[in-house]
């Protein structure tokens, strides 16, 4: 499909800022994937579930939601018998805490049934897992003493077992004896077991296992025999303490596992939420409105806003076509709005159909068309010789079709291509005190033609 459209009219930078209103990255990939709805009643349903999440969140305030990444893929782990991760578990955590803040953010207020509610009734929170989880994994790489009693008490052992080696270490440290054959005054770590700094040339002074050399070779890392079945001890303790977490690791990766398949469900609910919030967060910051969808090839707009223009200084124009008249004309000097009136419309019609149910920016209670075949923008050139923007549905028959065009050049038909028929011309005036001149109409209505003689010859062809 050729989205050279979306540049062409800045749709894209709209695009751009309601992703970046989404939350999670899968709700962004599927802001940028939007296509239009197939009915012309699925495109009304759209845009009411939008209109009633940003009455939620006029009333209830933005609701407690956070970022979650791969949740899918962890489900469908755990759901094969895989055991999840910390970092794994704490996403299904995070996950499970948004069901239960959109729940409660959905009741905050009473309201009559909404289009969104089954989206809302398929959240499934779990209270209890989400607290189990959250109170027993601290980080992706720490779990808590508290996770269970057995880990609890392994730990403290541990502690323990660590307390008296160190005593012991200290006290050959500090005896005078002994302290003269070490490198320095410190205990450290070397594969799991704590030994002290020797001098090489007093490694038989000082009793116990070596377990290694530093890189100049003068210091030997000996473990002394005082504490070897102290430090045999830790190391029993903690195989113990990894199996104890593996076993909690397990246990929590059965229960992920037996939410399915309503945890899918839940989570698809809570994706399309996001998306919804998205939206109804750029139509507030926007201060944009619901469009009321028509069912023939025609709209209006009432005071219509270029999304990407300062509110503070864009100029609302009143723009209607396809009822009385079919073609619309727009006149005005280099840089009086005539381009931004056409990308308004277009960007107007894009946002509301190709972006399914993203609200418009223009007055309240307006009608838009229902224009389902793809638009054929030509050409966008700030030059002086044509400004076209072309907004023809390539599939529709030639009486129904919408034409819009901008110009401020002069163009002339040769006489023996133009069609036969009468075509109705309508002018709007972007600036007030520029006056269209006959000759300017007849250069227009001449554009005009040269456009629909060149679209006829093409479809011919």
């Amino acid at each position: 499909m050729d989205t050279t459209y979306k540049t062409t009219l800045e749709l894209d930078k709209v695009l751009a800022r309601a992703v970046q209103l989404c939350a999670c990255q899968e709700t962004k990939e599927m802001m940028q994937a939007l296509q239009p709805a197939p009915t012309v009643e699925d495109e009304r349903y759209d845009l009411a579930q939008t209109n009633a999440i940003n009455a939620l969140l006029i009333k209830n305030g933005s609701p407690r939601f956070g970022s979650v990444r791969e949740v899918r893929r962890i489900v469908a782990h755990a759901h094969k018998g895989g055991i999840l991760s910390m970092g794994e578990l704490l996403e299904i955590a995070a996950t499970l805490r948004n069901f239960s803040g959109l729940s409660q953010w959905y009741g905050l207020s009473e309201h009559e049934m909404l289009p969104t509610d089954d989206l809302f009734f398929a959240l499934a929170p779990q209270p209890v897992l989400e607290k189990q989880i959250s109170e027993s994994i601290l980080s992706p790489e720490e779990m808590a003493d508290t996770a269970s009693v057995t880990l609890h008490d392994l730990r403290r052992k541990i502690r323990q077992t660590e307390d008296s080696i160190r005593t012991k270490l200290d006290n050959i440290i500090r005896n005078s004896t002994t302290n003269k054959f070490l490198q320095d005054a410190v205990v450290s770590l070397r594969n799991g077991r704590y030994v002290v700094p020797v001098r090489a040339e007093y490694r038989g002074e000082v009793g116990g296992v070596i377990h290694d050399v530093s890189s100049t070779g003068a210091t030997v890392f000996v473990e002394p025999t005082a504490v070897v079945e102290a430090n045999a001890r830790i190391m029993q303790l903690r195989a113990q303490e990894q199996e104890e977490i593996t076993r909690i690791l397990t246990s929590f990766s059965t229960q992920v596992a037996s939410l399915e398949p309503q945890f899918s469900y839940s989570y698809d609910a809570m994706l399309k939420i996001d998306l919804l919030l998205a939206k109804a967060r750029l139509a507030v910051e926007q201060n944009a409105f619901m469009p009321a969808v028509s069912d023939t090839i025609c709209f209006r707009l009432n005071k219509a806003r270029h999304p990407l223009i300062d509110k503070k200084k864009v100029v609302p124009v009143d723009i209607s076509l396809g009822s009385e008249y079919d073609t619309l004309v727009i006149t005005g000097p280099n840089t009086g709005g005539k381009t931004v009136s056409l990308k308004t419309v277009l960007i107007a019609e894009d946002t509301e159909v190709r972006l399914d149910d993203l609200h418009i920016n223009h007055g309240i209670g307006e009608r838009f068309p229902q224009i389902r075949n793809r638009y054929h923008i030509a050409r966008l050139q700030a030059v002086y010789v044509p400004k076209i923007i072309r907004a023809i549905p390539s599939s529709m028959p030639g009486n129904d079709a919408v034409g819009i065009y901008a110009a401020n050049g002069r163009r002339s038909v040769p006489q023996h291509r133009r069609p036969c028929g009468k075509m109705r011309i309508r002018r709007a005036q972007v600036d007030r005190h520029d006056q269209l001149q006959r000759r300017d109409l007849q250069h227009a209505y001449d554009l005009v033609l040269h456009v629909a003689v060149s679209q006829q010859y093409s479809s011919d062809s």
